[in-house]
């Protein structure tokens, strides 16, 4: 579900299973349940110029890009494909939400203490259990 707060925003069916919402002016939110017990449904907000592509069959956030209040102002950007988790400029709450959200864990971390916290890198997954 996606809510609009006096806003002008796009939505885009990519494929029947993808949908990408990309907001120009104002605020939305992003909201998606869970489907698994104990694991986080899906809460985002979004300022102007943020987009997110979300597949919404398989319940998981597929790209993100987000504009982070720093003194530099930078864009962050995640990404996930050919078993690789893509980050650039992402703050660490956000991406620990991302983590949470797409392999249904629970995470436990001081939101205090990564405030302000930025991380880029890629990571490879070579387990096949995940």
């Amino acid at each position: 579900m996606t809510t609009a707060l006096g806003t002008v925003f796009s939505v885009d069916e990519l494929h029947s299973s993808v949908t990408k919402v990309k907001l120009y002016e104002g605020r939305i939110q992003v909201e998606g349940v869970s489907d698994k017990p104990g694991s986080p449904a899906l809460n985002m907000k979004f300022v102007p110029n943020e987009e997110v592509t979300i597949n919404h069959e398989a319940l998981q956030i597929l790209a993100e890009s987000r504009t982070n209040s720093s003194a530099f102002n930078r864009k962050g950007f995640y990404q996930e494909k050919q078993n690789k988790l893509i980050f650039k400029n992402m703050a660490l709450k956000d991406i620990l939400n991302i983590i949470s959200h797409n392999y249904k864990l629970q995470l436990q971390f001081d939101r205090e203490a990564i405030e302000n916290k930025y991380y880029s890198g890629v990571y490879e997954n070579t387990s096949p259990y995940i």
